[in-house]
């Protein structure tokens, strides 16, 4: 190995050491599993790990796989552990922070991609998923890696490439179904990449291939034990239907989110026939049911799917001044959601606009396509965007190198 070499593998694996080591620290004081969607992750897991199937004990298709699978494997080797399940959750928050390296390195150079995985080593919002038992940070890995590859990509990219590129998509398709519409954008970075229309289909084609054959057997394994066509889990439509008519109910607390929780348990309690409805039926027809009525909300209160859409995007994007720590729900101070946010908010724009035209239209289509999908179709709110947050750093960490470049040429 070239010193060169050498002298940029030492500096990252002391980054990814750093990391590791941060993320040991918070979730050694830890205990148990966070209630609601980490429990039934676990259930989904505990019973794979037993040889009883996949399901939480309900249903076989509510959640999405990949990370219940691989949870699945350490309670196999481990058992029934919080600590070795976090411990999965480490080691991918730390993976993380190479892919955060690479993304900065390819677009800025070696010294943008040290910080920016440096500054990913010590966000606190990556440490604080690390001990979270959600899918958050696999799909952050899952699409940081795939937007490394994709960043790589030119109008003479091969068929090979772009194939592999689809898998990694269908990868994050499992562990996060939003990623479903993805194969949808190929053809917007094909004129960015300055393509034929023929090869712009070709390589919009070639994608969706790589990522259905992916998803494929699942899609198969869920018709196969239920009977219906369901391309990764259930329950979608159904929060669909009803986060749209929620999001647009004049009590939606928009700039006011310490009263969500008082402001939702009104709403249920206004609107309980329909969740009686919904709770009566089994997953499919929930979500066939779910799927009629938001088709009849937006056609009957189009200005009310608007505003439902726009509030959305909002939450999508504010700074979120919440969190569950050992299964507490506890209330951050906005100063410190400020601080970990704006910075990168504003910072990354500086990053994106000295990038080669191809490779700044291919950020802005992932930011685009992530913030279109949470408000016009999923749920709006800040823990969402956490599979946009590598791009951001590495966009971030490029501006600063580039500000501080033009400082010293300047003094």
């Amino acid at each position: 190995m070239a010193p060169d070499a050498r002298a940029r593998a030492v500096w990252v694996a002391a980054i990814l050491a750093l990391a590791f080591a941060l993320r040991l620290g918070y979730v050694s004081r830890l205990s148990g599993i966070e209630p609601k969607d980490p429990e039934d992750y676990d259930r989904y897991a505990w019973n794979v790990a037993q040889g009883n199937g996949y399901t939480n004990g309900e249903s076989p298709t509510r959640r999405p796989p990949l990370f219940p699978l691989l949870l699945a494997g350490v309670y196999r080797v481990a058992g029934h552990s919080p600590q070795a399940a976090r411990l999965l959750q480490i080691t991918l928050g730390t993976a993380l922070c190479g892919v955060v390296y690479l993304i900065g390195a390819r677009l800025y150079g070696v010294v943008a991609g040290r910080l920016g995985a440096l500054a990913a080593a010590g966000y606190p919002y990556f440490i604080y998923y690390s001990g979270y038992l959600m899918t958050e940070t696999l799909a952050a890995l899952l699409f940081g890696w795939l937007s490394y590859v994709w960043l790589g990509w030119d109008r003479h990219t091969t068929a090979r490439a772009l194939f592999g590129g689809g898998m990694i998509a269908g990868l994050a398709i499992l562990a996060r179904p939003v990623f479903l519409a993805l194969p949808a954008i190929v053809p917007l970075w094909a004129i960015a990449a300055e393509s034929s229309l023929r090869r712009g289909a070709l390589a919009t084609i070639v994608f969706a291939a790589g990522a259905a054959a992916v998803v494929a057997p699942w899609t198969a394994r869920n018709y196969l034990v239920t009977g219906h066509f369901i391309p990764v889990q259930t329950d979608g439509a159904r929060m669909l239907y009803q986060f749209t008519v929620w999001y647009a109910d004049p009590t939606f607390p928009t700039f006011e989110p310490e009263k969500l929780g008082e402001r939702a348990a009104q709403f249920k309690a206004a609107n309980r026939e329909m969740f009686d409805r919904m709770d009566d039926l089994s997953d499919t027809e929930r979500d066939a049911a779910g799927m009629r009525e938001f088709l009849r909300f937006a056609r009957e209160h189009p200005g009310g799917y608007l505003l439902s859409a726009l509030r959305k995007l909002y939450w999508f994007w504010r700074p979120s001044d919440f969190a569950m720590i050992s299964t507490r729900v506890v209330r951050l101070d906005a100063w410190f959601a400020g601080l970990i946010f704006w910075p990168i908010v504003m910072l990354a724009p500086i990053g994106l606009w000295p990038l080669p035209p191809r490779r700044r239209w291919t950020l802005a289509l992932f930011v685009l396509y992530l913030s279109a999908m949470h408000s016009l179709v999923f749920q709006g709110t800040p823990r969402y965007r956490f599979p946009l947050y590598p791009q951001l750093l590495a966009m971030s960490a490029g501006a600063v190198v580039m500000l501080v470049s033009r400082w010293r040429r300047e003094a």
